[in-house]
């Protein structure tokens, strides 16, 4: 039998004669029922719904075809959230809004609703779908995935009619929505270059997503927040940035997977994700299944730890190719000599960049000040309640030279220091570091004009950390390789 709280609110509907009222009430009734696997009384209700060809689309979902499947994949979700590796606050985040779902009478018996609009933010590969599946297993509601190839049609006004059928339906199945690739979406409706159907989509998109109740939990996935509408963030109560992995949650993610094996891999953990080096968990799943396939087609007469030792040469290799492909000449890069400031003829849009002892001349003053600190045995991360008086050296501004991934690597290395975050930018060019000229007479002279491309990272270290980056900072200077 339904609640009574949702039978109150229908006759109360019915009495004032709020038919948006009743209609959404009655959903949630219908919801209710196949959550219970009452799945006659809930199609009689959704038939009662629509007396006389009154009511929603849903009954076209419903009793006619389930024509919803057009555009939706239903999947089984089987990841847990136990089973992946997640940051502190994503794990708790995820954690309360699963707890809010599992009671959600204890919060509507106080007038209050369950969150259930997230958006996952992050590099592909990185587990943004992984976590949707987990939340809904977690839920044990069924997994939504929404086809974009079927619903955006090419005529007017077709994608957000097939748009709002996918939300009547998911308003009446408790159940996880997911938005992949939201971005094609939910795009900025201010871009010039876009046309008006997709801001007529846009429009339509935000209405149904804030028309669902509770019970549907709608899970949306980027790699481009920079492309959303600003009105789409507002919809989303919960919002998780879903860093690539550091070579500690690697070597955790490696640890869990040599855990369900009954022979040893013949290296650490540690040491394979080292030589992997920075890749994403998308990657780390296929090298594991990679070492899978190849040991059930051993039949036993390979050593595991030969097979994990020939996949890894074979990953290496991998990235090597990687790399001169990115190269137009296809060589392989060679490891540039510290103390010679690169030529102009490097040639593309590589920066020029001071030599060591422009380095030594820069940053000596920093880290001076930050060894003092611990010299005289002062805590450098003692808060205060003054932000005027926080002392330069809490603020750490890191410049790379090298690859992306190079730095991820090289971070993940460090014990205490915590990677928040990277976000693009540039910065104006000056005398130590600008973008090369190319143009015929003036190659390999640097451009002051033209902005250099960048990159600015937010850590959050301990003094461990710290002392640690003092170190590797001496040996810099003597000349030695960190």
């Amino acid at each position: 039998m339904a609640r009574s709280d949702l039978l109150v609110s229908l006759v109360k509907a019915g009495s004032s004669g709020d038919a948006t009222r009743a209609r959404s009430v009655t959903e949630a009734i219908i919801a209710e029922e196949r959550a219970k696997r009452h799945n006659v009384l809930a199609e009689r209700l959704a038939e009662a719904m629509h007396v006389n060809g009154v009511g929603p689309a849903t009954a076209k979902f419903i009793g006619h075809g389930q024509r919803h499947r057009e555009f939706l994949l239903e999947l089984t979700p089987r990841r847990r959230i136990e089973d992946l590796i997640l940051s502190d606050l994503a794990r708790r985040a995820c954690s309360e809004l699963i707890e809010e779902q599992h009671r959600a009478s204890l919060l509507r018996a106080h007038s209050l609703e369950p969150r259930h609009r997230v958006l996952l933010v992050g590099p592909p590969g990185n587990g943004k779908t992984s976590l949707a599946e987990a939340i809904a297993e977690s839920l044990a509601v069924p997994f939504f995935v929404v086809r974009y190839e079927a619903m955006i049609g090419s005529f007017l006004g077709e994608t957000a009619s097939r748009l709002k059928r996918v939300f009547d339906y998911a308003r009446t199945t408790p159940c996880v929505l997911f938005f992949d690739e939201f971005d094609a979406v939910g795009k900025e409706r201010g871009d010039v270059h876009e046309t008006g159907e997709i801001k007529r989509v846009v429009t339509s998109l935000l209405m149904q997503v804030d028309d669902l109740p509770s019970y549907t939990v709608v899970v949306a996935a980027t790699n481009h927040a920079e492309l959303l509408d600003r009105a789409a963030w507002r919809r989303f109560q919960v919002r998780l940035l879903l860093n690539p992995p550091t070579r500690r949650d690697m070597t955790a993610y490696l640890a869990r997977f040599a855990a369900t094996l009954d022979e040893p891999l013949g290296r650490t953990p540690d040491t394979i994700a080292k030589t992997l080096g920075a890749i994403s968990y998308a990657e780390a799943e296929e090298f594991c299944r990679d070492v899978q396939r190849r040991r059930t087609l051993a039949l036993g007469e390979q050593p595991l730890k030969t097979i994990v030792a020939e996949r890894l040469k074979l990953w290496t290799e991998r990235s090597r190719a990687s790399v001169r492909q990115e190269k137009p000449d296809g060589g392989v890069p060679v490891t540039p000599d510290p103390d010679q400031r690169p030529p102009g003829s490097r040639g593309g849009s590589k920066p020029l960049l001071p030599s060591r002892a422009r380095q030594g001349a820069r940053l000596q003053p920093v880290f001076r000040r930050l060894r003092s600190v611990f010299d005289e045995g002062r805590d450098p991360l003692t808060l205060v309640d003054d932000p005027a008086g926080i002392a330069p050296e809490r603020a750490l501004v890191l410049e790379i030279a090298g690859t992306i991934d190079e730095f991820h690597d090289a971070a993940g290395r460090i014990p205490g220091l915590e990677l928040i975050g990277d976000e693009e930018t540039e910065f104006k060019a000056d005398s130590d570091f600008a973008v090369p000229d190319t143009r015929e007479g003036r190659r390999g002279e640097p451009r002051f004009g033209k902005p250099v491309g960048g990159r600015l990272y937010l850590t959050i270290p301990d003094v461990r950390a710290l002392r640690e980056l003092v170190s590797l900072w001496d040996r810099y200077q003597a000349g030695s390789r960190p």
